[in-house]
């Protein structure tokens, strides 16, 4: 098959009649075109002589496309059937004159779902023996009843690589090697993507339905010489981007936003890669923290290594999304604007770094490495003994999974899309790289978890999908082979993890008892009453005066080092003074305490962990009252304490000093901080309602947060 190195337009086809659009030799033969079944998928643009040698082949070229475009539209096994009869051994003539024509060899595997077409071209009338041969084999996804998968099959026809920011493509391919290279050695101050432009099951023209997300596969090997600004493999929203919208900066000094941000090639107006938008980075140049996003140099890269010494070598994988959603462009001071739509895919230092991916509103921020360990937990991924393990010439064998819940919004109405990524080397079992199941074999070594607003959300129901490469002074030549990708057909429906230490479901709706699911009971004294029929119910409503559910010690409710406490809420007023949701310890002087999950201060939800009378960590966020349920969650480890709501991570404490919850022989208290078992008396009470409150002795994950979140 012919190398395409690069499209600037995309080439529809449309199913009925096949129309086959030969333009070969423009001068020597005018427009050649023949009736069949749909249109052909590629035309031949450059004018060449008419010599009988080149003709023939580009018959043979066109009788091979016409072939396959018919197969590709059956949508059954008679469809097939009937195109391979009709095709297997039949002459073509295009040009009787001039003595063009092909003949074609169709051979249909039902197993495989492959169909096998060899096409021989004739040239010219006056000069005997002069044909050429062409043949492929294709991959009948329709037929094989999955989920449309996209892959590098028929690289030249089915993806279009876009207009670069600099002079020539920084993007080729290789059609019959499957192979697309991302970059070239030299080349420097430059960017382009390319896009999946063509159909199967739930694509057409590159637009894919995206109901329940995906799961895609590639490989990627950097050339040793490579040591430049990244590729990022990515979705991005169909229904607020142009087919061949791409990123990138016009001015060519910012490779670090990868042809994913920026505002792209001034031929396409300045626009860039409109949000929503995911994108899946992999980067070997480290990129320092500048003052302004529009500015070189201020992505906030993770600097792993010694800083003092200026190296540059922290390869590093991460999940990046937009900034911004505003759409005023911001001048620079030197006649150039920025669009801080598409700002600079800047990762965030620290939970409370505003200048990366938020303003104010629920797109998600692209997280730096929030707790230094480079383990993939912050959507940032690397190796601390390894710092150049992108660039060595390893081929990556990168595995990528995307759910998204629609049917699943949180208590705030926002959509959750839990993201895993798996990076392995060498030979690996089938199973990971089927795209058409979850890979379950191994955790994944990157994961995210984010909450999209309704309309981001609607957006990202048609994407299309395809790889971004940048530039800056550097020059990097990255291979990638073996692209599988394939659309959830079924949404993931969402659990809370079952390994609880202590769970109390409040299942009862009735009676004086609350019944734990790992075998401890809590009474219920002064009152607590039951609610039935509301979103969470059954339900315990607490008055805030004295109502308060008690269990007594056991080791299982005292999680030590590690821990989550999470519960469902509704507030009607906000607290001024302290209030206990979940308490570990009963005194009234916390000498007992072991961890207290409380509010205070008319609106702040807190986790306190205590260690000893004189040492607690504490993590807390601000909440809103309201006749609604929410959900909180919060974890602690040696290394910090998270407290989420709706799924949602909204605050971080880095635990300095690695505080554990102590051991207590105080009981369990539910809706208060304190509890005398001799008077039955309640101290720093609840008021407001709770249901489903559950103990683990370990620090839950983001996905599994997210889940327990939107859980039915």
């Amino acid at each position: 098959m012919r190398h395409h190195t690069r499209h600037t337009t995309l080439r529809p086809r449309q199913g009925g009649s096949i129309v086959v659009y030969l333009i070969i030799a423009l001068a020597a033969f005018g427009v050649l075109a023949m009736a069949g079944g749909t249109r052909f998928g590629s035309a031949v643009t450059s004018v060449f002589s008419p010599n009988c040698a080149t003709n023939a082949r580009y018959m043979a070229e066109s009788g091979l496309r016409y072939a396959m475009a018919r197969l590709r539209d059956c949508a059954d096994e008679a469809c097939v059937t009937s195109a391979v009869s009709a095709m297997n051994g039949q002459s073509y003539t295009v040009d009787a004159g001039k003595g063009l024509s092909f003949s074609l060899a169709v051979t249909y595997d039902a197993g495989t779902k492959t169909a096998q077409v060899t096409s021989t071209g004739n040239g010219c009338t006056n000069i005997t023996g002069v044909t050429a041969s062409s043949a492929s084999s294709v991959y009948l996804s329709k037929i094989a009843g999955t989920s449309g998968d996209i892959d590098f099959s028929d690289l030249g026809d089915d993806f279009t690589i876009t207009t670069p920011t600099g002079g020539s493509s920084p993007i080729s391919v290789d059609a019959t090697g499957k192979l697309v290279f991302l970059g070239v050695l030299g080349d420097t101050y430059n960017s382009a993507a390319i896009w999946y432009t063509s159909n199967n099951t739930y694509c057409t023209e590159g637009v894919c339905t995206m109901d329940y997300g995906l799961r895609a596969y590639f490989e990627a090997q950097w050339d040793t010489a490579s040591v430049a600004d990244g590729i990022v493999f990515g979705i991005k929203s169909a229904l607020t981007n142009v087919a061949l919208s791409a990123g990138g900066d016009p001015y060519k000094d910012m490779g670090e936003v990868m042809g994913w941000a920026g505002p792209g090639p001034q031929s396409l107006g300045y626009d860039g890669i409109k949000p929503p938008k995911i994108g899946l980075e992999l980067d070997t140049w480290r990129n320092n923290d500048g003052s302004t996003i529009y500015n070189a140099d201020s992505r906030a890269d993770k600097n792993y290594y010694n800083s003092s010494t200026g190296n540059r070598d922290s390869d590093h994988m991460a999940y990046v999304f937009w900034g911004s959603t505003s759409s005023v462009r911001v001048w620079d001071g030197w006649g150039r604007f920025w669009t801080a739509t598409y700002d600079d895919n800047r990762h965030a230092e620290s939970f409370t770094d505003n200048d990366a991916g938020d303003d104010g509103s629920t797109e998600p921020r692209s997280y730096h490495d929030l707790d230094g360990s480079g383990d993939g937990r912050w959507g940032y991924y690397y190796k601390k003994t390894d710092r150049t393990w992108l660039r060595n010439g390893t081929k990556y064998l990168v595995r990528f999974e995307l759910s998204r819940l629609p049917s699943y919004p949180n208590a705030q109405g926002n959509y959750p899309y839990l993201l895993k990524t798996w990076v392995r080397t060498g030979t690996q079992t089938a199973d990971y790289s089927n795209v058409n199941a979850d890979y379950t074999a191994g955790p994944p070594d990157m994961y995210r978890a984010i909450f999209l607003s309704p309309a981001m959300h609607a957006n990202l129901s048609k994407i299309m999908l395809g790889f971004t490469e940048a530039t800056g002074s550097r020059t990097q030549k990255v291979t990638v082979s073996g692209l599988k990708a394939s659309f959830r057909q079924t949404q993931e429906t969402p659990v809370m993890p079952t390994d609880h230490v202590a769970y109390f479901p409040m299942s009862e709706g009735s009676g004086t008892t609350l019944s734990d699911a790992n075998g401890t009971t809590a009474t219920l004294y002064n009152g607590p009453t039951w609610l039935t029929g509301c979103a969470k119910c059954p339900a315990l409503n607490f008055d805030g005066n004295n109502d308060v559910a008690f269990a007594p010690s056991s080791p299982a409710t005292a999680p030590g080092e590690s821990g989550t406490v999470s519960a469902w809420y509704s507030i009607p007023t906000l607290p001024g003074a302290y209030a206990g949701l979940v308490h570990k310890g009963e005194r009234d002087d916390f000498h007992d305490e072991s961890y207290s999950l409380q509010m205070y201060g008319y609106g702040v939800m807190a986790l306190v962990v205590r260690q000893s009378n004189s040492r607690t960590v504490m993590v807390q966020t601000n909440v809103t009252a309201g006749t609604g349920w929410h959900h909180v969650a919060a974890t602690w480890t040696p290394s910090e304490l998270l407290i989420y709501i709706d799924g949602e991570l909204k605050g971080r404490t880095e635990n300095t000093n690695g505080y554990a919850a102590r051991a207590s022989s105080g009981g369990l208290v539910i809706g208060a901080q304190a509890f005398d078992t001799a008077d039955e008396s309640a101290d720093y009470v609840f008021k407001g309602r709770l249901s489903r409150v559950a103990i683990y002795n370990r620090a839950l994950s983001p996905l599994e947060v997210a889940r327990m979140a939107v859980a039915p």
